[in-house]
């Protein structure tokens, strides 16, 4: 292992994929949303399929690049502009994005998220550094996080290192301080080296690591191998 436990002052973490399984929870999640529109605005279903709901918000996305950055926003937009082609209330948007909201919470933590979690966070100040939008606390994690960092209209999300810089900064520690864990090679291996940061690749299924992009220092298959290699069992 190339990283030194003594050297580090922080733990970030992805958290879709890396501390629950996540394409299952989102489309919940939609589900609800539509649901919820059905009931309260079948004008707006009526018109759009729920596919068609995520097809507008794609193109939004395509054409207004920096609403993509934050979800959360984006997905009002959408509510948004449907509300408007069906000559519906804008303000349903935000009832229906609680909607979503709610069910996006509901996850189920991966076997070993918990305990790495309690067991890291006795020994470095934890933060989440995400691209997504969920609330720690509704999951019932947040209590193990300093702080939680998501990108927003002004800050680019991963791999663009807006969201390490700024972590650096609200701790005070230099980015070479900082270890990143996630399961994505591009956005949180690629974005950590940009900052500076260390990097932890989750690799539960086994990928290859993609061709031509620079490794992670450290490659695990089950997040229990954490507290372990740094130390903090």
């Amino acid at each position: 292992m190339s990283i030194d436990p003594a050297k580090l002052r922080a733990i970030s973490f992805d958290l879709d994929d890396t501390l629950w399984e996540t394409p299952s929870v989102i489309a919940r999640a939609e589900r609800a949303m539509y649901a919820w529109l059905d009931e309260h605005h079948p004008r707006i279903t009526a018109r759009y399929s729920e596919r068609e709901l995520v097809e507008l918000r794609q193109r939004i996305a395509r054409e207004e690049p920096r609403l993509g950055r934050d979800l959360g926003v984006l997905r009002k937009v959408t509510l948004r502009r449907a509300a408007q082609a069906c000559g519906c209330p804008e303000a349903l948007a935000e009832p229906a994005f609680e909607a979503f909201y709610a069910w996006r919470n509901k996850v189920t933590l991966f076997e070993h998220a918990l305990p790495t979690l309690e067991k890291l966070a006795r020994r470095y100040p934890l933060v989440a550094v995400t691209n997504g939008n969920s609330d720690l606390a509704a999951i019932g994690i947040g209590q193990h996080f300093r702080l939680s960092l998501a990108p927003s209209l002004e800050r680019r999300p991963k791999p663009h290192p807006d969201l390490f810089d700024d972590l650096c900064a609200a701790l005070a520690l230099r980015a070479e301080q900082l270890l990143h864990v996630g399961d994505n090679p591009h956005t949180d291996v690629g974005g950590a080296r940009a900052a500076g940061a260390r990097a932890v690749w989750f690799n539960p299924a086994g990928a290859r690591w993609p061709a031509g992009l620079r490794r992670a220092e450290v490659e695990i298959g089950c997040l229990s191998e954490l507290p372990r290699l740094l130390g903090a069992e």
